[in-house]
Formats: structure tokens, C-alpha cells, sequence
């Protein structure tokens, strides 16, 4: 983190630190070491913030656990009329999944469908997948789900979902499926898995 102070102080001393594109890649750097109290104080000295200044704030403060003020900062995006795009909805999802935000989640959902700004990828899917299923919405979480193609980790959110809520036999079936998708598992999956085990006895 040094280094990186370090090399603020070498652009402002350079006269090339007023930019926005330098401004924004020091957010991203300072976020990225978790130093999120000097990424806001760059942040905050923007004047024309882009959507990669917000988008990184966001995920920087999900990261370390402070989904409100994740959630506080995807609204005032949203006043100040700026549009956010894949990257920046997975982040938000992911603080809702992490506080337990259901009705926020839902709320995101249906502003990427309402808008059909944003594509809803793969990580995208697989974000409300894990969002619903820690919120306590399994079956909608399993309509998230029902997507033609999955990689390890939309698997692996589905398998774990299930077995929060001791949905055991439909845990070990989405196990066989991927199994059968030929995916590859990771340890994640084994997580799920071993806990619907756990369950069946």
C-alpha cells in the first residue's frame, strides 16, 4: 500500500494528477489494496466521475463488507444519472446478498430487465442466484438457474443454495446434472455437496 501512496505522490508531483482517468486508476488501486478511506478520498476529488470510478467504489467497499455503504453509493449513481453496466450490478448484487438486502435484489433485478441496458451474462446469473439463495428465495433462485449454459461457479451457487435451505435430494440431482454437463467441480461444489450428504444421513 506504500508503493501506492507513493505513486500518487509522484503523479501529483508530475501535474498529471487532476485527470479523470488518473483519478479513477488510483480509486481502482487503492480499492483493490483495500485501503477504501484513501479510495473515497480520491474518489470524492473528482469532479466528472465516469462510470469506472463509481462502479469501482462500489465493489471496493462490497469487498470488505460495508454493503450499505455499497448500496448507498449505487444510489446516489443512479441521482447523478449515471448508467451502470454489468460489472457494476454484480457488485451491487453482491452486497445484497451479503446484507441480506431481498427486497433491494429484487428491486436490481427488475431495473436490469426494465431498462435492457444490461446483457444478463453469466456472472450476472450466477450473482442472483447466490443473492437469492442467501436471502431466503430458493425458488426464485432456481428460475435464475434454469440457464443453457453454466459454468463451475453458477453450479456450485445452485448446489450450495440448495443445501443451505436442506434441500438435499434436489442438491444431489443438480450435482448429477453438472456431473452429466461435464463441468468440472471445484471445492465449493464439494462444500454443497457434503452438506446435502450431511443432511440425508
Amino acid at each position: 500500500m506504500e508503493e501506492g501512496r507513493q505513486v500518487r505522490a509522484t503523479v501529483l508531483k508530475s501535474g498529471f494528477g487532476s485527470g479523470p482517468s488518473v483519478e479513477t486508476a488510483l480509486v481502482n488501486l487503492y480499492a483493490k489494496c483495500e485501503d477504501i478511506v484513501l479510495a473515497r478520498k480520491v474518489f470524492d476529488e473528482i469532479t466528472d466521475r465516469n462510470l469506472a470510478a463509481w462502479s469501482t467504489m462500489i465493489s471496493g467497499h462490497a469487498k470488505i463488507g460495508l454493503v450499505n455503504e455499497a448500496l448507498s453509493l449505487f444510489g446516489d449513481m443512479q441521482i447523478v444519472g449515471v448508467v451502470p453496466d454489468e460489472v457494476t450490478m454484480v457488485s451491487v448484487i453482491s452486497a445484497c446478498a451479503a446484507s441480506g438486502a431481498l427486497d433491494t435484489g429484487k428491486w436490481v433485478q427488475a431495473y436490469i430487465i426494465k431498462k435492457q441496458l444490461i446483457e444478463t451474462d453469466l456472472k450476472l446469473s450466477t450473482a442472483l442466484i447466490n443473492m437469492y439463495a442467501k436471502c431466503g428465495w430458493i425458488e426464485r433462485a432456481k428460475e435464475v438457474d434454469a440457464m443453457p449454459v453454466k459454468d463451475t461457479k453458477a453450479w456450485s451457487s445452485m448446489i450450495v443454495g440448495l443445501a443451505i435451505h436442506g434441500l438435499a435430494e434436489d442438491d444431489l440431482e443438480e450435482f448429477s446434472r453438472m456431473e452429466k454437463a461435464k463441468v468440472e467441480p471445484n471445492h465449493v461444489t464439494f462444500i454443497g455437496v457434503l452438506s446435502a450428504c450431511t443432511i440425508v444421513g
